[in-house]
């Protein structure tokens, strides 16, 4: 019998070449295939993978070749392109370890097989296992979407004839905020609870800002092959009026014409370029050659990143600047500006932005890196005692680099009593509402196997009313509806926009898989159901005591309802000193300890 594994769609030529006989093992449950089975790696397999690349991935920035430590040759000045990468390299390459795991047990077991894939790692590296033959296609680029390309040309017009105005008033500025008004989303604030938009990071952080204060803006550019439009939102060419404001995109098209950063970038890509082949061929393990090769794919991308390292350089070496703040401070496209601000003597500070766990690559730092380039800002500013203590133990941090500040966004929460079901959402009071927080998982089969086990755990219970609050990212909502109706589920909704404290404020359930909103219903005293296919507890709230665990449909659905029949009830002391360790205090002065703290001063307790 012919064994066969696939990845990928198989062509019409490809599927006629089988024998008569075969057996197929699909890798993507989104794979249509007669007679294929799905195959899945153990949650133990997929766990002890997980902690396994995440430490060559830490160990590969520390690799000596001829005399000098990887992250150190492409280190240019504070700027370092190792650093830029390793949270994209690690979440991309960890669905290869995966499907190369399953490739040798299956092959183990079979003895010979033939792999279809659209993967290109597989025709680099050089231990393929014996008796796994490889067929590579690439998937077909999709084509430029014209009408997004129009209105980002657009969009950049009107940014950068606003901008030039600014320019003068933002050198004057003494501290700085980096924002992105895409991730603005609906809030109540006090003490009316009216709606507005604002980034739920900062909390009310704008409401102190003065004029001495700078706002940098920067929009996430879109995909020019995205099939997805891009809506010109009026918020992205009208900023906030409290204080000056600076669009990062339009200064950076003004840096274009600078002929000795555009010099600076080129001798920085030519060293990237020559050292390359060198890390080719010192790439021994099969992790180390799927690193290597991934980093060098990314050339255009770390050019990119160089050209915005020395631009901000050149930029704020002409300012006034003393102090500057961002959440999300890994993220290379901040991380640059960051690392900018460091070379021209401005104290950077990050703020915690999402939860913080072992696994998490962006905030893990190896001792070489730290000696060598200080990866982190030089504050961070963190929701509690815990998150400091994680930083600690796995990140490198030290004590005086952490702040306490609680979560900004917590000041509302002690004005929501007031709200009730059916004010928030058009759904009647006698409806059992239970929240379900998604988010895009960076391995789809686990996201799709969470959403089909909600949907299946509430379906057949009309007197419950499912709310799909999508991540921010989630922008495809037929991808729920699909999945929906699939398993026969109607009595849910989904929302993209509407304001997520309000929804913990009046659901009675929230189910998540890791989300950092899991958290966030704790503060509210709401139950809790954290869906752990892998048994990971990857934020320790099962561990902490605030949360009820299920592993599957199953155990989600007797869990769901006890807890809905008051069978199971929080435990209200695990609950308070949970808020003590990972909110520090929810007083409604969190956003104030941030705007002490941007400034220098001496944060409230």
């Amino acid at each position: 019998m012919q064994i066969v594994v696939s990845d990928r769609k198989l062509t019409l030529a490809e599927t006629s070449s089988l024998s008569t006989k075969y057996r197929m093992y699909l890798l993507s449950q989104a794979l249509d295939f007669p007679n294929g089975t799905f195959y899945e790696l153990s949650p133990e397999e997929k766990k002890r993978l997980n902690y396994e690349f995440l430490n060559h991935c830490l160990a590969f920035g520390g690799k000596i070749i001829q005399g000098q430590s990887l992250s150190e040759t492409i280190s240019f000045g504070k700027t370092n392109i190792w650093l830029y990468h390793k949270f994209r390299l690690y979440f991309e390459l960890i669905n290869f370890c995966y499907d190369y795991s399953a490739l040798k047990a299956l092959v183990r077991k079979h003895g010979e097989l033939t792999f279809y894939t659209k993967n290109s790692l597989f025709t680099k590296i050089s231990e393929i296992p014996s008796g796994v033959t490889v067929i590579f296609q690439s998937e077909p680029k999709q084509p430029v979407n014209v009408l997004n390309v129009l209105r980002l040309l657009i969009l950049l017009s009107i940014r950068f004839f606003k901008h030039v105005g600014q320019i003068k008033k933002a050198r004057a500025a003494k501290f700085l905020i980096f924002n992105r008004p895409v991730q603005e989303t609906p809030m109540r604030v006090p003490p009316d609870l009216s709606v507005r938009n604002e980034n739920p990071y900062y909390g009310f952080l704008f409401s102190h800002v003065n004029s001495d204060t700078l706002v940098l803006e920067e929009f996430e550019f879109p995909k020019l092959r995205d099939s997805q439009p891009f809506r010109l939102l009026r918020r992205l060419w009208k900023p906030r009026k409290e204080c000056p404001h600076l669009y990062g995109d339009s200064m950076l098209i003004r840096k274009l014409l600078d002929k000795s950063i555009r010099k600076q970038v080129a001798e920085a890509s030519k060293v990237l370029e020559q050292f390359y082949p060198l890390l080719t061929q010192e790439a021994k393990s099969v992790y180390e050659q799927i690193l290597a090769y991934k980093l060098e794919s990314l050339h255009n991308s770390s050019r990119y990143y160089l050209f915005r390292y020395f631009a901000y350089q050149s930029f704020f070496s002409n300012s006034q600047l003393e102090r500057m703040l961002s959440g999300d401070e890994g993220s290379p496209t901040i991380k640059s500006i960051l690392d900018a601000g460091k070379a021209c003597g401005i104290e950077t500070l990050g703020l915690q932005h999402g939860a913080i766990h072992p696994l998490h690559i962006t905030y893990r730092f190896s001792e070489s890196d730290v000696a060598q380039a200080h990866p982190m800002p030089d504050k961070t500013l963190i929701w509690g005692s815990y998150w400091g203590k994680i930083l600690q133990t796995h990140g490198q941090y030290t004590p005086d680099q952490l702040i306490l500040v609680g979560q900004a966004r917590t000041d509302i929460i002690p004005y929501l009593g007031q709200l009730s079901q059916e004010k928030v959402l058009d759904v009647p009071q006698e409806k059992r509402l239970v929240v379900f927080a998604s988010q895009p998982q960076r391995d789809p089969k686990l996201r799709r196997q969470a959403a089909e086990d909600v949907f299946r755990s509430v379906g057949s219970h009309p007197n419950i009313h499912l709310l799909v609050k999508l991540h921010p990212r989630e922008t495809d909502i037929s991808y729920y509806a699909s999945i929906a109706d699939a398993v026969g589920c109607t009595n849910y909704s989904q929302n993209r926009e509407i304001d997520l404290y309000s929804l913990l404020a009046v659901c009675e359930v929230l189910i998540t898989c890791f989300s950092t909103v899991g958290a966030e219903a704790v503060y509210f005293g709401k139950p809790l159901i954290i869906l752990d296919h892998l048994g990971q507890d990857v934020q320790g709230y099962i561990r902490e005591k605030v949360a009820f665990e299920a592993r599957d449909q199953v155990s989600l659905e007797s869990v769901l309802l006890s807890v809905l029949s008051g069978e199971r009830e929080i435990d209200g002391e695990a609950y308070q000193s949970f808020v003590n360790r990972y909110a520090h205090r929810i007083d409604g002065k969190a956003s104030e300890r941030v705007w002490k703290a941007l400034r220098g001063e001496t944060p409230i307790p």
